[in-house]
Parts: C-alpha cells; sequence; structure tokens
C-alpha cells in the first residue's frame, strides 16, 4: 500500500471478515493509557461510570491489529447463552451412562 490515500487490499486488512464494524470516534490515549469515550458513544450503548468493558484483539500473522471495546454484559450473556446450550446437551437424558470398571454402556 502506499503512502498515499488508497485504501489497504483484502490481503493487508485485519477486520475484513468483520462487515458489521465501523469507525465512530477516534479517541487519544493519555500518558496514563486511559482514553475518553465520546458521550455520544456513552448514550448510544447506554455506560454509565463503573461500568464494566471488555477490550478484546484480533490477531493477523501474529500481530495484533484490531482493538474491540464491548460492554462486559454484554460478553457475560453471550456466554451465559452458549453455556446454556452446551449445558442443555448434557442432560442426564442426553448422556449414556458408562460402567467405569469396564467402559462399557449401560
Amino acid at each position: 500500500m502506499s503512502e498515499k490515500t488508497e485504501k489497504p487490499t483484502i490481503e493487508e486488512q485485519c477486520c475484513e471478515s468483520q462487515p458489521c464494524c465501523s469507525v465512530i470516534a477516534i479517541v487519544t490515549l493519555d500518558d496514563r493509557g486511559q482514553i475518553v469515550l465520546p458521550k455520544e458513544i456513552r448514550e448510544k450503548l447506554n455506560l454509565k461510570s463503573g461500568d464494566k468493558l471488555a477490550v478484546t484483539t484480533l490477531e493477523k500473522d501474529s500481530k495484533t491489529c484490531c482493538l474491540t471495546i464491548v460492554p462486559a454484559k454484554e460478553i457475560s450473556d453471550m456466554l451465559q447463552k452458549l453455556l446454556g446450550n452446551l449445558m442443555s446437551n448434557l442432560q442426564p437424558s442426553n448422556i449414556k451412562e458408562k460402567d467405569m470398571t469396564k467402559g462399557e454402556e449401560k
């Protein structure tokens, strides 16, 4: 990619598989490593002081290329849904009991 304002090629883009993403703000990291989320974003996401945010990264060629910030409750809800589905698949009616002494199914 040249130094001009050309768009990166597909091979150069990290998040090409994430079409839902867009830049909604540019923030500055201060000398203490903190950022301020613009008021409009906080309001749109209904974020309040003290809310927990999960910071996740995407990697390409062993380098971190994308950083995302998601309300921790969203991550928690996703995990509960996922684990709930997994746990329902592990109900005793779905698991064949084995005789551990012989390794045979009962």
